[in-house]
C-alpha cells in the first residue's frame, strides 16, 4: 500500500504519522511541525513528511532540545533549502 493511501486510510503506521501524533517529545514534534511549515509542506499525505520526520527523529536522539535548531538542521542536511 502506498504511503498517500496509508494516509488517507487513516493508519497510523508511517514514521511521519508517528512523529506527529507523538507529542510526549514536544521538542521533536514542535521542530517537525516547524520544519513542514518552513518548506511549505501543507498535505500530510506527502511522501516527504515521511523524510522529514525520519530525519527529524535522528536529530532529537543526538540530544538537541531546541525545536527551532531541530528543524533548521533537519532541513540543512536533506538539503531542502
Amino acid at each position: 500500500m502506498g504511503l498517500r493511501k496509508r494516509a488517507r486510510r487513516g493508519h497510523p503506521s508511517t514514521v511521519a504519522e508517528r512523529c506527529a501524533g507523538t507529542r510526549g517529545d514536544r521538542p521533536a514534534f514542535e521542530g517537525y511541525e516547524q520544519a513542514l511549515r518552513t518548506i511549505g509542506v501543507k498535505e500530510r499525505g506527502d511522501p516527504l513528511t515521511e523524510l522529514i520526520a525520519k530525519k527529524i527523529i535522528e536529530i532529537g536522539k543526538t540530544g538537541l532540545k531546541d525545536p527551532a535548531k531541530i528543524s533548521a538542521q533537519a532541513i540543512k542536511e536533506l538539503r531542502l533549502q
